[in-house]
């Protein structure tokens, strides 16, 4: 399809056909597994966050004849949050979209968009990983030894430690242990886990031990095993390819798995929706002073923790840094 000058085409079939494939676990992205997505209808605005100790307090459910029922009497606290726009442009030249066209129609603008979208995808990636891997905002817990040593890492003795410190932190199990690619070759190659693997799945090829598996060897709901990349090089300097995800740490989280905003869990990402019902947007117009068609992929979005926060701007109840144990020493 091509747009006509001084026109804006909206552009959701672009945008749900490449987003399926770009959001393909094959590709690696997991930052919206670990911070699901919240659709909001303003651009910054503050939600309800109950107290930590009201999730697990004990009420008196006992009532008497003719007497009433208990009530709860706590108040919320708020949080908030704010969006910043993001996006990215790519430009695709009448000889070049001609060019790709010919070979199938419809081939250019999905060129066009699965780049823009990869830029998209990846930066919000980048982001997720910088929240969630941080030791300045999560106190690091390290190792007994490291896990990049085959014969000396004890992950599945240390991850039953990280669990057993959750649960008195958070007060309930986590629902992930989140690891770079890099961690996750490492466990593979391991001495404890190779035994472990005797009784688990005796006879298993090591280079097909999947996400799952690994689960179940060290007892937690789900492995996320990142594995999306990135150039670390400077523009015009030499490609160094390095991983989004570091692999310095690996943490347990407790993620949402509903739409209730009130769900402890490590954070959301927070996402303006009255644009449009897609998310990211996906436009496209004509620019006759480059002869091309440019495509445009945006989004609103604020990726952040779940906090409450005194007037005056202090943290009241810190949700998220109780639903994440960050491991730190395993490299």
């Amino acid at each position: 399809m091509r747009a006509t000058s001084g026109s804006l085409i909206w552009r959701p079939d672009l945008g749900a056909t490449v987003l399926e494939t770009l959001r393909d676990p094959s590709e690696g992205y997991i930052g919206l597994s670990v911070m699901p997505v919240h659709k909001v209808m303003a651009r910054g605005g503050t939600y309800p966050v109950i107290p930590a100790e009201v999730l697990f307090s004990d009420e008196d459910v006992e009532r008497s004849p003719r007497g009433r029922y208990h009530r709860s009497e706590w108040e919320y606290e708020r949080g908030k949050y704010a969006v910043s726009e993001k996006g990215h442009e790519e430009p695709m030249d009448d000889v070049e979209w001609d060019e790709l066209e010919n070979q199938r129609p419809g081939l250019a603008e999905e060129i066009a968009t699965r780049r823009t979208m990869a830029i998209i995808l990846r930066a919000q990636e980048k982001r997720i990983a910088a929240r969630v891997m941080n030791p300045s905002v999560f106190t690091p817990h390290n190792v007994a030894k490291k896990w990049s040593n085959p014969a000396e890492g004890t992950p599945v003795q240390d991850i039953r430690d990280g669990k057993a410190a959750f649960r008195q932190q958070c007060g309930m199990e986590p629902d992930a242990l989140v690891l770079s690619w890099q961690v996750a070759e490492w466990l593979k190659t391991n001495a404890e886990i190779r035994e472990q693997l005797k009784y688990t799945f005796p006879g298993i090829d090591l280079n097909r031990l999947t996400a799952d598996q690994l689960a179940q060897i060290l007892n937690v709901k789900n492995v996320l095993v990142a594995g999306g990349m990135r150039n670390a090089s400077p523009k015009g300097k030499r490609l160094v390819f390095e991983d989004i995800w570091t692999d310095t740490h690996a943490a347990l989280v407790k993620i949402s798995g509903s739409y209730d905003i009130t769900e402890p869990c490590v954070g959301r990402t927070f996402v303006y929706a009255k644009d449009a019902s897609t998310e990211p947007i996906v436009e496209q117009y004509r620019e006759e002073a480059l002869r091309s068609e440019i495509i445009r992929v945006r989004h609103d979005v604020d990726e952040a923790y779940l906090r409450s926060y005194y007037d005056d701007g202090r943290i009241r109840t810190d949700v998220s840094g109780k639903c994440c144990y960050l491991m730190g020493g395993i490299k």
